[in-house]
């Protein structure tokens, strides 16, 4: 939508899709340094700071988006000022999710994993979920991580399960420039891959509670998710391939495939233990 703001015209996003990674990452910055307002300030005086920190707040968000200097937004009248503030409250709205199986940038198309990720390898799933697990672990949220993700699980038509590395580089640059409505898609699409894999094999994220928020924890207490069980599925060998070496087997192991032997090999132990338990009762 275009204002015109001190003679000068200005076009402002109208929602999620005119707004690329890149412009929202640089707000999210901008306003992690605002100073929160303080709960404790009473009175006309506490009244009027937070009033000076709202107008200083907002200039700078109207300076961010309009392009303009301090200067010309101290020109524009307050209705004016209000009324663009007002244009971009979605900025502060959570978005609504879509399901979405591929997109487009720069002509170019990009799929999607198709069924939750059941075709798609062990080492590939890893991958997405460690961005998720580093960020987490800064504090800093998933926002930063986005654009490396979506190059780690979006493919073109054609491309093979692992992508080199320098490609997933040039990729998650590129994608800085997608709109924050597909970035929060594919975002909501791995997070649904997540709670469909706890729900498939539910005794690997234990039993009771929401399992999505309880795998969440977990990962991020650990640090390392299922990476954990990486090295423990090339130990053993099962999906070792003739020329590979049994790491990047089990990296190229089918998803679901590495989940299934991880889920048997976990109900043979809670079997083992449960049985051992009843010998140490019957002995005693």
């Amino acid at each position: 939508m275009e204002f015109i703001l001190n003679e000068t015209k200005v076009t402002l996003p109208d929602s999620w899709n005119d707004v690329n990674w890149k412009k929202f990452k640089g707000f999210a910055d901008l306003v992690k340094g605002f100073v929160p307002r303080s709960e404790e300030s009473e009175g006309k005086a506490g009244e009027l700071d937070n009033a000076l920190m709202d107008l200083e707040d907002n200039t700078k968000i109207l300076c961010y988006w309009t392009g303009l200097s301090e200067e010309n937004i101290s020109m524009i009248d307050l209705d004016t000022a209000n009324e663009v503030m007002k244009h971009l409250e979605f900025l502060n709205e959570k978005y609504d999710p879509i399901h979405i199986e591929k997109f487009t940038l720069e002509e170019e198309t990009y799929f999607l994993p198709k069924e939750f990720m059941k075709k798609s390898s062990f080492g590939r799933y890893i991958e997405a979920e460690q961005l998720d697990i580093q960020s987490n672990m800064l504090k800093e949220g998933n926002l930063g991580v986005l654009p490396r993700q979506i190059a780690i699980l979006c493919k073109k038509e054609g491309e093979e399960e692992k992508i080199d590395d320098a490609i997933i580089d040039k990729r998650a640059r590129l994608f800085e420039e997608l709109d924050m409505a597909t970035i929060w898609d594919v975002a909501f699409f791995f997070d649904q891959v997540r709670a469909k894999v706890n729900d498939t094999f539910p005794n690997l994220s234990g039993d009771g509670g929401d399992a999505k928020a309880r795998r969440a924890a977990k990962a991020t207490i650990d640090g390392y998710g299922w990476l954990n069980s990486l090295y423990g599925v090339a130990q053993d060998g099962i999906f070792t391939l003739p020329n590979e070496t049994p790491l990047v087997s089990a990296q190229l192991a089918n998803l679901y495939d590495v989940l299934t032997y991880l889920s048997w090999k976990s109900a043979c132990g809670t079997y083992e233990k449960t049985l051992n338990d009843l010998h140490n009762k019957e002995n005693k």
